[in-house]
């Protein structure tokens, strides 16, 4: 497999990643009337799907809840959301009212995935009318934003394209609070572009919060089909025999500078840091017979969060999470 063949199949993730989060959201999970517009209508998935899916986006939103509360006061918060995709996750800060104004959201994605991404939301009254602004195109460089919402192709492996679209083409300041999602991206890059992307942030933004989220444990019987799966789709896990479970991603991102390092695997996170009441009215929502199962998928999964300050070192425990009651 070449390497634009390669490109396409893990393009091609976003699509399925969408017509997942569809099919969770349909069946009440979670709250979102944007993503619709962005996936395709797929077949009906299973409550282990969904239930995962589930888990992992409840995840996510902590985290940016997490951030943002914690740097409430300052004038400016910033998101960068690596490989991300078709995910509306800007759209639902916005209708939540999180964003204020100052506040900077950056999605960074391949040429393709944020042309397709721009152009389905200049064609949707719904989405543009969320988006309260116009987009306008960015100078060269594909993608388009407005005054808040920045949308740009970035080839990730070339890192000095990413520093300068987020600093110069996006205005971005070094020194603001910015947090980082990483979702099912460094993964399916090869280490030494993956770890160049981190040294980047690590070394640059001085008040940072990473968030990193992808598979680990091939080694066992079911890690081993699951990468056997990937693989078969033209897509694979590059990073994940360099960094095969939670104790060598933890290591990993020490390697960098933060201050503070904490990696969970997906059942852990959900053990400890899930309300029993979010358990409860999700179990209500589809039977699921598979219990073993859906905790052996989540086992495959890890969340690292890594901070780094150079100012106020205790703002760093409030980004990590509280275990739930």
């Amino acid at each position: 497999m070449n390497s634009l063949e390669h490109d396409a199949a893990v393009q091609a993730t976003n699509d399925d990643a969408q017509t997942t989060k569809v099919n969770t959201v349909e069946r009440g999970y979670y709250d979102d009337p944007f993503i619709r517009y962005f996936a395709r209508k797929g077949s009906r998935k299973s409550p282990l799907i969904n239930r995962g899916t589930w888990v992992r986006v409840q995840s996510v939103y902590d985290s940016v809840d997490r951030f943002l509360e914690t740097y409430r006061e300052s004038s400016c918060r910033q998101i960068i959301s690596l490989g991300s995709g078709f995910d509306s996750l800007y759209f639902q800060l916005q209708r939540k009212g999180m964003l204020r104004e100052g506040d900077r959201f950056l999605d960074v994605d391949y040429d393709t995935v944020i042309s397709k991404k721009v152009e389905i939301i200049r064609t949707n009254p719904e989405l543009r009318t969320a988006l309260r602004a116009d987009l306008t195109d960015l100078t060269n460089t594909w993608g388009a934003m407005t005054d808040q919402y920045i949308l740009a192709g970035v080839d990730l492996r070339v890192v000095e394209d990413f520093q300068r679209v987020a600093e110069r083409v996006c205005g971005f300041s070094l020194k603001a609070p910015t947090l980082v999602i990483c979702e099912l991206v460094l993964i399916y890059m090869e280490p030494k572009y993956s770890d160049a992307v981190l040294n980047y942030l690590s070394s640059s933004f001085a008040e940072l919060l990473l968030f990193n989220f992808e598979q680990v444990g091939p080694e066992d019987p079911f890690g081993k089909q699951m990468t056997k799966n990937i693989e078969a789709r033209g897509s694979p896990l590059m990073g994940l025999s360099a960094y095969p479970n939670v104790r060598a991603l933890k290591e990993r991102f020490e390697k960098f500078n933060f201050n503070e390092v904490a990696a969970k695997s997906m059942l852990e996170y959900y053990s400890k840091f899930v309300s029993s009441s979010e358990k409860i009215r999700t179990s209500r929502l589809e039977p699921l017979d598979e219990i073993e199962e859906f905790e052996l998928i989540l086992e495959h999964y890890c969340i690292v969060w890594a901070s780094r300050s150079d100012g106020d070192l205790a703002r760093i425990e409030k980004l990590f999470p509280p275990e739930a009651g």
